[in-house]
Formats: C-alpha cells, structure tokens, sequence
C-alpha cells in the first residue's frame, strides 16, 4: 500500500518513543535524571547502566505518575534520599537516588508484567519483548484502547503501532468516534498518519455531511495535508 507524507511525519513523531528505548532489552539497571519543569509536571530521563547517552529516554510526566514522589526531597538544599515508581499496565519503574535543589539522579528497575502481556497475546498480538513493554509502560499502553479497537473492528495493531497510537494520544473516545462517523482504515498504519495530522471525527462527518464520496483512510489524509478539511 502506498505510504503518503501523512505516514511519514506520523512515524517521525513516534519514532523516539519507539526507539529510543531499546536498551532496556538488556536487562540491568538505568540511571534516571529527574528534573522540575513546572509546577505540577517533571522531565525523567533514563539512560543505559554505563551513563554512555545510548538509548537515552526522556519523557515529561505529571507529578501524579510518579508514585511516592517526594517533592520536598527534591527542593532540599543538600542531597535528600528520593524514591518513586512508574506504575502502568504494562509494567512498572521503579526507582530511587537523592535529591536536591530541584533536580534527581539515581537508578531504576523495569519489571514487565506479565498479565498484561498475556492480555495482549490473547487479543492476537504478540507477547512484548521487554523493549516492547517498556517502551508500552513509558507511553501508558491501555487494555481499553485494545478493546476500543476491536470494538470497532479495525485492523489489529501489532506491538509498535499501540506505541504509536498510544504516544499520538489516541483514546477509545477517539475510535468509537470515528468508528460511528463510518471512518474504516484498511490500514492501522492509515489510523496513526490519520491522527498524528490532527484528523478528528468532525472531519468525517463534514466530508459526509457534504456528501463527498470520500471516506478512505489515504484520501482523508490527502485533503488534511491539502488543508482542505476544517
């Protein structure tokens, strides 16, 4: 199937939460630095054992993800122990090091979880590979994006592609949304370029409500990249 400039710039923009986190396949500890960025929301960083900068992994996350978090610790004047853990379906992180002056460093484990994993093997994907589930605990991979898929009945993503949807902020609001306007991919890959241009349900439904004989998933993305939809 032809792959349009809509599918390039959506693999551009997952590209790092994809890939940037294949070293923890290697198992070991990572190092975190951990920093305030405003008020309610931090930037965590985690780098391989060896501190090299290969397979660096830098995400913004709301103070709420980081379970036990210590803010205080962090606001110290001087070195403060700090510990905290990034709890989400596929897996955990959990980490700890010191603190101070609005900044952390320290290390972390990653543990897949295996519930999850036999979750996603029961729904026709594959069983991650422990890049694939750490990489589906940094962008917050959901059973209910899965089931709102198949709701749908849309073409089962692999591993890579609940990354990338996930990461562009796809919802089950989202596809039971298109799903009811009629929008049906051929294609998941359609859905993800669909989405990282900023392809909404009201799009749809303006092309039907202008009875446009226009409703694939290519020729959808041609009229966002031609700024023709509203």
């Amino acid at each position: 199937m032809h792959r349009s400039l809509a599918l390039l710039l959506a693999i551009l923009l997952t590209s790092f939460s994809i890939t940037s986190v294949g070293f923890a396949a290697q198992g070991g500890e990572l190092r975190f630095e951990l920093s305030q960025r405003s008020a309610h929301r931090v930037q965590l960083s985690l780098l391989d054992d060896e501190g090299s900068g290969h397979g660096r992994s830098s995400s913004s996350f709301a103070l709420a993800d980081l379970a036990g978090l210590d803010r205080s610790a962090m606001a110290s004047s001087e070195a403060t122990p700090i510990s905290f853990a990034l709890v989400r379906e596929a897996g955990r992180i959990d980490c700890s090091g010191s603190g101070e002056r609005g900044t952390a460093k320290g290390f972390c484990r990653f543990v897949a979880d295996r519930a999850f994993a036999d979750y996603l093997n029961g729904q026709g994907l594959a069983r991650p590979s422990e890049r694939e589930a750490f990489a589906l605990v940094m962008v917050g991979a959901s059973r209910r994006l899965v089931q709102a898929i198949a709701a749908a009945r849309y073409p089962t993503p692999d591993l890579d592609d609940l990354t990338a949807l996930t990461a562009l902020g796809v919802t089950e609001d989202y596809i039971a949304q298109l799903a009811a306007s009629s929008y049906r991919p051929a294609d998941i890959s359609d859905l993800i370029a669909f989405k990282a241009l900023g392809g909404t349900p009201a799009d749809v439904r303006a092309i039907r409500g202008s009875k446009v004989n226009l409703i694939s998933a290519d020729e959808l993305i041609r009229l966002r990249i031609a700024g023709l939809l509203p």
